[in-house]
């Protein structure tokens, strides 16, 4: 396989503020310099369009009585870059799909840029998060300069790599150098790839995407304990539920669901959480559940939350499509980046994992606990970095696995 030389060089502007396992072995070391992302008018009205299709990709993607996940600002950031790329039709439905018609290609590069330039240089030695979003073009098709000059102008190589292959005659070496280089870059979290590609395929892209981190304030592992909680499809299951009183917690609510949000690490991202009130569904709030909700009041919180983990693939072909952007996957769509370049397959692999770890101890608040929030059913989440409220990833937790 043949990658660019940042490719090649081992990876590093790949992560989002990665750390090695030396780095997080002591919560009480130094937490690392939080940086706050400043946007303009544009950046924050694309900021706003960017929620607006995170909630229509969830509603896409999820599945009665399945866990969903997906990173909807790496899709972003690959659809983002490959615009540089596309034809007329393809660009126009990208767009359209984003609901950026109002805004330039280049406004949508300088976003991308902003934020994701913003969050490399965010350092926590208590968050894990890699994204590795890369293109891969067969050997018989030439990148061409411009798409080039455009991926130095603005950054892109920073999160968005591109590189060749030979899909004809060395394919199953490039599977195996692919899931060897993903397993070895996350540590282990994502291991295979799981393209579907064979010696037809002249270019598909993947976002191998991670997040592991250490709460701002620990769970305490003895309160941690086997709960009820009721799936989606109204079986109830037994599961450990870690439970805590947290002190000035960022909380609202609506008529429909409670809101609340919990910092990882140093405070530069949080875990945004969304549980429909009783007699509601996540299907009744997925599409409108404001997740730049931000400047909310602090209150001390009587938690529930289970421990989970989730692994998963998605498939974008039919997502795109279903979301109006028609012509990626047919034939010179992006004829600017090589002529002849068409996606065979495009993919989200995705980890994620909360347990009780937290950097220091809980302080206990004093008196009873203004808010109660048990997760004991499903509901909604979002990690998001902490300045701006971006939606690194959504998900549904519909059962526990």
């Amino acid at each position: 396989m043949r990658l660019n030389k940042l490719l090649l060089l081992g990876c590093l502007p790949f992560f989002f503020a990665s750390c090695s396992e030396e780095e997080v072995k002591d919560p009480q070391e130094e937490l690392g310099e939080k940086v706050y992302i400043a946007l303009s008018i544009e950046n924050r009205a694309i900021k706003k369009k960017s929620h607006q299709f995170a909630n229509k990709l969830m509603a896409l993607v999820s599945k009665e009585n399945e866990n969903t996940f997906i990173s909807p600002l790496n899709l972003l950031a690959s659809l983002g870059a490959l615009s540089n790329g596309a034809n007329e039709q393809t660009y126009n439905e990208t767009m359209a799909a984003l609901g950026l018609q109002e805004h330039s290609l280049e406004a949508l590069n300088h976003y991308n840029k902003t934020i994701m330039n913003g969050i490399l240089t965010e350092e926590d030695p208590n968050v894990e998060h890699f994204a590795i979003n890369v293109m891969v073009i067969d050997q018989s098709l030439k990148y061409k300069k411009a798409f080039s000059d455009k991926t130095i102008e603005y950054n892109i190589l920073q999160y968005f790599h591109y590189g060749k292959a030979n899909f004809m005659y060395n394919l199953d070496y490039d599977i195996k150098a692919h899931n060897g280089w993903i397993d070895l870059e996350t540590q282990g979290m994502i291991t295979k790839l799981q393209l579907p590609i064979d010696a037809s395929t002249k270019a598909f892209l993947y976002n191998a995407c991670c997040f592991k981190g250490k709460w701002a304030s620990s769970f305490d592992q003895q309160n941690t304990v086997e709960a009820s909680f009721t799936t989606e499809s109204g079986t109830t299951q037994m599961v450990p539920m870690m439970h805590g009183t947290l002190k000035d917690v960022s909380y609202t609510e609506t008529d429909d669901y409670q809101f609340a949000s919990l910092d990882f690490g140093n405070g530069s991202f949080n875990l945004a959480l969304a549980l429909p009130k009783e007699g509601k569904s996540v299907a009744d709030i997925m599409s409108t559940v404001d997740w730049d909700t931000s400047n909310t009041d602090l209150y001390d919180v009587k938690l529930a939350l289970p421990k989970f983990k989730l692994e998963t693939i998605v498939h974008l072909n039919e997502i795109l499509q279903n979301i109006g952007i028609k012509e990626a996957l047919k034939e010179n769509a992006f004829s600017g980046i090589a002529d002849g370049c068409h996606f065979t397959h495009m993919q989200q692999n995705l980890f994620f994992e909360i347990d009780e770890s937290g950097v220091k101890e809980a302080t206990q608040p004093s008196g009873t606990p203004d808010i109660s929030m048990s997760l004991n059913r499903p509901f909604l989440f979002a990690i998001r970095e902490n300045s701006t409220n971006t939606l690194m990833f959504t998900g549904k937790i519909a059962k526990i696995e």
